[in-house]
């Protein structure tokens, strides 16, 4: 039996030769076998011979392998298991094979040797949740998001979201939360770790979403929101996490090749994080920021294939607005929504503005109280839009969708847990991503926004290749 003593801050392995009646530690220092890991998981083949397996040690890369020969009151290492697992449960029908399975990329891990070497297999895993959609054809579309594993995910349609196919994951801890499409089967995903601590995430595909090219950014965070208004010009915005008073937690970035290379822009003073981008002219961009010490703002970068080019206040928001997504269906019109606090009252309610002088002044469209907080917009004209987020407090999703500039709440299928993405691909069709309980969710629409009904989507799918072999 392999352990946490919380009492005493140490590992243990527990030895019992009576069935389990009475338990006493190992001979090793706290009982535990030498690794200097966290034991995870031991097996047993006899009443004496076992094969344990721990959590990597603090600045150790590996978990440890160790076995014993006299029940455990010795131990011997016997190897390492690879840099990607995080073991939980283990399993030896023979003291030579044992399979090691837990957290690292869908993985179970398999050795025939006693631990010396580790040989992995694909296992199947839910697909997590999807944070955006975009289409550059009525029928050829990706959605993107995270798996079950905690890595970036990736589907693919070619009959209009009607069956989806998963792409091969990269073996990367994060997520993708934005996507653009500047080309026919050309399109750019980003995201990164959560919480912004780790490296920002580019991910870009040249075949329609069945492949993707993987690339970390030097810029720290994650990137939320892209957007490409030519083919070869994209611009990408996010946060990163930081302690530093007066630091702007924003990172913004720019392509001038279709996203196969970027460089750093100028981040804009005294405002929070990207939130959501769209560029309505190919000399024009803006995004929506907003966060907790920083006013909420809508924010323009002029020229953007320019090097020098930095985003600039277009005009400060209320304090009670917060703002996610944005979109202009036209050079001019734009909409943008959130969530606005209810005055006297705990909470917020689904809020949506729109602008008719390219971001410069804006007006409430709708509030709806009854909904928590609206996610993502997409317009099909000016007048025709689809708005997704969260329904009614612990009620799962909801939606609006705009006939003649009015909204009211759109047509839901039941179950649907949260919406996060939405796109408008012709006059009538809509795509919407999100979540119900335990995996992925794309809805369609194809009245423009105000019914809504469930995509066919795999279950439990393979993300990705084996891995090498490690010893």
């Amino acid at each position: 039996m392999a352990g946490y003593d919380e009492n005493q801050r140490v590992d243990v392995f527990l030895v019992s030769a009576n069935g389990g009646a009475t338990w006493a530690p190992g001979s090793n220092a706290g009982g535990a076998p030498p690794s200097g890991g966290s034991p995870a998981a031991v097996a047993c083949t006899t009443a004496t011979t076992c094969l344990a397996v721990t959590q990597p040690a603090m600045g150790v890369a590996t978990g440890a392998v160790s076995t014993t020969a006299d029940g455990g009151h010795t131990w011997t290492t016997a190897g390492h298991l690879p840099s990607t697992v995080l073991p939980a449960a283990e399993a030896c029908p023979t003291f030579d094979g044992c399979v090691v399975v837990g957290d690292g990329g869908g993985l179970a891990w398999t050795t025939h040797d006693g631990g010396g070497s580790w040989v992995p297999s694909v296992t199947p895993t839910a697909l997590g949740a999807l944070a955006a959609v975009r289409c550059w054809t009525a029928e050829a579309c990706v959605a993107v998001g995270q798996s079950s594993l905690r890595t970036p995910l990736a589907l693919w349609t070619a009959d209009g979201g009607r069956t989806w196919a998963v792409a091969p994951s990269p073996d990367v801890t994060g997520g993708l939360d934005a996507v653009a499409c500047p080309g026919r089967r050309v399109c750019v995903a980003v995201g990164g770790s959560q919480l912004g601590i780790g490296t920002a995430l580019v991910m870009r595909t040249t075949d329609g979403g069945r492949a993707w090219q993987t690339e970390r950014l030097d810029e720290a965070g994650t990137l939320q929101a892209v957007a490409c208004p030519t083919a070869r010009l994209c611009v990408a915005g996010g946060t990163t996490f930081s302690l530093n008073v007066g630091e702007v937690p924003q990172i913004t970035v720019a392509s001038s090749d279709g996203g196969r290379t970027w460089r750093p822009m100028g981040a804009s003073p005294d405002t929070a994080a990207f939130a959501g981008l769209t560029c309505p002219t190919p000399r024009l961009c803006l995004a929506v920021a907003g966060g907790l010490f920083a006013s909420p703002a809508v924010l323009s970068l002029t020229d953007p294939g320019r090097v020098g080019a930095r985003w600039v206040v277009r005009t400060r928001l209320p304090r009670s607005w917060r703002l996610t997504s944005i979109a202009c269906p036209t050079a001019s019109t734009c909409l943008a929504a959130g969530s606005q606090e209810h005055a006297g009252a705990s909470g917020f309610g689904d809020l949506v503005v729109g602008s008719h002088d390219a971001g410069r002044h804006w007006r409430v469209a709708t509030v709806y109280p009854p909904y928590a907080r609206a996610d993502a917009v997409g317009c099909v004209s000016a007048t025709r839009c689809a708005v997704v987020g969260d329904g009614r407090h612990s009620q799962g999703a909801g939606a609006l969708v705009s006939v003649a500039g009015r909204f009211r709440p759109a047509v839901l299928p039941g179950g649907v847990g949260n919406l996060y993405g939405v796109t408008c691909v012709t006059s009538d069709r809509c795509l919407a991503v999100g979540t119900v309980p335990g995996t992925a969710a794309i809805l369609a629409s194809d009245d423009a926004g105000a019914d809504w009904h469930a995509q066919h989507l795999p279950g439990f799918v393979s993300l990705a290749a084996p891995p090498q072999a490690t010893s």
